[in-house]
């Protein structure tokens, strides 16, 4: 009696087993969608550059509007002097 007992029990852990192991993983999220910025509009000390603006100091300042919001972090590497 003893040995049909722990032959059905090895035979149902060998059954169980394999159906509990191969159950759904978890799918990974997608990444985000990534938008790139369009450039919009840009300013010298607060004047629009539709035209040629004259009488520009040593030190303007010069302002780029974009349709999404830049990465900082994108930003320095991009920057040339």
């Amino acid at each position: 009696m003893i040995n049909i007992t722990r032959l059905y029990c090895f035979f149902l852990v060998v059954l169980i087993l394999p159906g509990i192991s191969c159950g759904k993983k978890d799918t990974p999220a997608p990444p985000p969608v990534v938008k790139n910025p369009i450039f919009a509009s840009a300013t010298i000390n607060g004047i629009a550059l539709d035209n040629t603006v004259y009488g520009v100091n040593t030190q303007p300042v010069i302002r780029l509007n974009f349709t999404e919001a830049l990465l900082q972090s994108t930003i320095a590497s991009t920057i040339r002097e």
